[in-house]
């Protein structure tokens, strides 16, 4: 039995986590058989813990092995010992049938350290700032422009004696627009006592303001210099109630609801509904970490009792339609680390929400990158990656919009990996000469054809090179003397294919008959040679996975 705290302890001298945080990791997260250690005389020197997450990509879903924790005491680092706990981690992922591992550097130039253990960056986000830029309103001293975002024209507007709005702004009586922390809610058309100042009369463009009422005009409200300003799309009345424009902070369709507080209120059915929306929206994503639902549960309480915050917008039926995750940055700001939602207006929903909550000026939020062709050439790739992950995940810009590496996957069973890649890939035509210094068992050559992957292990005299820099050759049976990068020329190559593929499909005694194609077909080959790293590059970068609230 492991010493568990031992191990609490190693966490906190490592990670500085909160001791909530790390209760709540080692009683409800990890299990024992998921834990690795190196010890010296009775003392935990290095440990890792392997955690099971469901990885779906190409249509199909499998189990993937997350690397959560790895830490090594400072005293006891140079020694090897992370190395030796991952070469012992990937034996016990193999002896269980795990195809995949993955992880997230906790800084850049870890990259590099598992880069060395067959680790690639494939994961990756894109970063989004809320407000965009064109919609962030200015400060009132700085808006010295009549054009400014969010500033209507001075002609627009009503003098600096007309409506001014106090520090709490339209604090309106019981029966008008009540403004509470985070959001504005219409009850009725009237407003009774607007606060000490009011108009009871206005410029024909601008707002009529009767003892009890407030009565729109065409252009809707426009309020002084100092005050509250709204534009033609702010604020518009509807039959509904309160409709709100391109810079809305909320609309009367949806209810916002705490996560985090319903978790500790024990609303199952609410958890549930949360859950299953979830999911099914991490399912519509290309290639996507999935979580459990008890997965799920310890997330929300992990936020519950930290300072991080999950809201959930709810439809007038109270069913999930969009859920934020979201925890402080440094200074007014906030990031969202994992968002969905059913449409824009939801999503600005929540967003905003998370704006007010934080008092913040902006925030970040993350969201997948575009889907690649997943038969994207693998020498575009390979140009792609050609400087190296750690020099790239330094250099990344955390500028809007662009693209942030985030994870790294390591292949266990690539005869497993490439069968799936191979069932999406039916047109594809390839020999891979492929070598694993640390799993042997991947060390072979590997035939894909009609959708379907075969492999031998006669990988004699094969050379690989750690960049991309190899060479690819095309098999024809009408370019008998074309070289492929291996050294095999064209025809024996083919021969090398065509044997082994009836070797192999004989040996597999399933039945199924071989679809060796004839002498007489004249398609190609691909002949690629590459290492582990490579390999992941090459089969599941071009999908851009996206991985979110894993436990770290």
């Amino acid at each position: 039995m492991k010493d568990i705290e031992q191990l609490k302890s190693l966490w906190k001298s490592l990670f500085g986590d909160t001791e909530a945080f790390i209760s709540l990791f080692f009683h409800e997260v990890v299990r024992e058989e998921n834990i690795r250690v190196l010890e010296e005389k009775g003392r935990i020197l290095s440990a890792l813990y392997m955690l099971p997450y469901p990885f779906r990509i190409w249509n199909q879903e499998v189990t993937a092995s997350y690397i959560s924790g790895a830490g090594t005491l400072p005293e006891a680092q140079g020694r090897g010992l992370m190395r030796r706990l991952l070469i012992d981690s990937f034996k016990e992922m193999e002896r269980r049938q795990i195809p995949l591992s993955i992880l997230i550097p906790a800084e850049p130039w870890l990259y590099g350290f598992y880069e060395k253990s067959g680790y690639v960056t494939v994961f990756a986000y894109n970063q989004q700032v809320y407000p965009p830029k064109e919609q962030r309103f200015v400060s009132a001293t700085d808006r010295t422009s009549t054009s400014s975002v969010g500033y209507p024209p001075k002609e627009q507007r009503l003098g600096e004696d007309d409506l001014q709005c106090g520090e709490e702004t339209l604090q309106c009586g019981e029966n008008g627009l009540k403004q509470g922390e985070d959001a504005l809610v219409m009850e009725q058309y009237s407003i009774s006592d607007l606060g000490d100042s009011f108009l009871q009369e206005s410029e024909e463009e601008g707002v009529r303001l009767g003892e009890d009422n407030l009565q729109e005009r065409e252009d809707s409200l426009r309020y002084g210099k100092d005050g509250l300003q709204c534009g033609e799309d702010d604020l518009q009345y509807s039959e509904n109630g309160l409709k709100y424009g391109e810079d809305a902070i909320l609309s009367e369709k949806y209810s916002i609801s705490d996560l985090g507080d319903s978790f500790l209120q024990k609303r199952e059915d609410l958890m549930g509904a949360c859950f299953s929306y979830f999911d099914q929206r991490l399912r519509e994503r290309n290639a996507c970490i999935l979580h459990s639902y008890a997965n799920f549960r310890t997330i929300v309480h992990d936020y519950a009792i930290s300072d991080g915050k999950i809201w959930v917008a709810l439809n007038n039926e109270h069913i999930p339609v969009g859920i934020i995750f979201t925890v402080p940055a440094g200074g007014s700001s906030f990031v969202a680390k994992e968002l969905v939602a059913d449409s824009e207006e939801v999503k600005e929903v929540l967003l905003r929400t998370a704006l007010n909550h934080y008092h913040a000026s902006s925030g970040i939020y993350r969201t997948v990158v575009l889907h690649a062709s997943p038969t994207a050439d693998f020498s575009t790739i390979a140009a792609a990656a050609s400087i190296g992950t750690s020099e790239f995940v330094s250099n990344a810009s955390s500028e809007e919009g662009q693209t942030i590496p985030f994870g790294m996957a390591r292949i266990i069973d690539a005869y497993k990996v490439l069968s799936m890649w191979a069932a999406v890939n039916p047109e594809r035509r390839m020999i891979i000469h492929l070598s694993d210094p640390l799993l042997t068992n991947n060390n072979g050559s590997y035939i894909i054809e009609n959708g379907k992957c075969f492999k031998t292990t006669n990988n004699e005299g094969i050379q690989t090179e750690r960049n991309y820099s190899f060479q690819k050759g095309i098999i024809n049976k009408q370019s008998d003397t074309k070289t492929g990068g291996d050294g095999i020329t064209g025809e024996n190559a083919e021969d090398y294919a065509m044997s082994h593929l009836i070797e192999d499909t004989k040996d597999r005694g399933d039945g199924t008959p071989c679809n060796c194609h004839s002498k007489a077909d004249n398609e190609a080959f691909e002949v690629l040679t590459m290492d582990i790293g490579q390999l992941a590059h090459f089969l599941i970068y071009p999908e851009h996975p996206f991985m979110s609230l894993m436990f770290d």
